[in-house]
């Protein structure tokens, strides 16, 4: 009898341990991914798709492209870059980029210290006319009901960055699908977070004039780009979440793994944008996208 209570109590520690060690190896977090396609319907050399997946939790980030094809292959210059992530590490403020095809990583500091504090970049909708039609029904999206609804806006829209501002043509039509019990706001706060931005409630506010609530698990939408040729081509991009879950992760996502060659390219980089000049020239090289030259 006294063998058996040990034996028994033997296996409940190992149990405890066992759970104790299992609750070591996840972590609270969330993870959404989502594809966009897009076709000038002038032939395969202007369609192209990407997919990408992001995880994020309290103290880490993991961004994977997942697959990337078509026209958009033209910013890798040609280079394999599928299945290639990044890791975000707040806890020694590390930008890890990992090659899975090279078994490789190249660690560096995390650029978050250069937008420390910063607000991302503002946006100001100026919509000269807008309409909306209910369109019913939309259907199932990942286990989500969904709301259909067109769109057709004019107006524009003014980006505001460290660099200066510039206005784009926000003139479009557009098909949403609307999930009203998903808030997808939370994820999108602690994504931006490990870059050192802060969120302003107004890029995540849904208009009042509009009667869409909740999250567009899918965006189609067709705009009108005017080439310096003056030649007018419609573009349709179409955008929609391929997954979506705040559950726990596997920490193991947020490591390097261990039989991986690991460059740390840190000491190299350390004098680099010392200087508060230095870090504002780099703030606004990176958000020049908004407003290019």
């Amino acid at each position: 009898m006294f063998m058996s209570i040990r034996t028994a109590a033997a296996s409940l520690a190992l149990c405890v341990c066992a759970a104790e060690l299992a609750a070591q190896t996840t972590v609270p977090g969330w993870t959404y991914g989502f594809n966009i396609t897009f076709d000038s319907g002038t032939g395969a050399a202007n369609r192209g798709s990407m997919a990408m997946r992001y995880r994020t939790s309290a103290n880490a980030l993991r961004m994977e492209l997942v697959q990337i094809g078509g026209s958009a292959n033209r910013v890798t210059g040609g280079v394999d870059v599928e299945g290639v992530y990044t890791l975000i590490n707040d806890a020694d403020s590390t930008y890890t980029t990992v090659l899975p095809s090279q078994h490789a990583a190249t660690v560096m500091r995390n650029p978050r210290y250069l937008f420390e504090g910063q607000a991302l970049p503002s946006v100001e909708r100026n919509t000269v006319s807008q309409s909306v039609e209910d369109l019913g029904n939309g259907g199932t999206i990942l286990g989500h009901a969904t709301h259909h609804y067109r769109m057709i806006t004019r107006g524009n829209m003014t980006f505001t960055t460290s660099g200066g501002s510039c206005t784009r043509s926000a003139d479009g039509e557009s098909e949403v699908w609307v999930a009203p019990d998903v808030d997808i706001a939370p994820a999108m706060r602690s994504v931006v977070a490990h870059y050192g931005f802060t969120v302003p409630d107004s890029a995540t506010h849904q208009s009042s004039s509009t009667p869409m609530r909740g999250l567009p698990l899918r965006t189609r939408t067709r705009t009108v780009a005017v080439l310096p040729t003056g030649e007018s081509r419609v573009i349709e991009t179409t955008m929609e979440y391929t997954e979506l879950s705040n559950a726990p992760l596997d920490a193991s996502l947020f490591v390097v793994p261990s039989d991986y060659h690991v460059m740390d390219m840190r000491k190299q980089m350390a004098g680099m944008f010392s200087g508060a000049a230095d870090a504002a020239a780099a703030r606004s090289a990176a958000t020049s996208g908004l407003c290019p030259r």
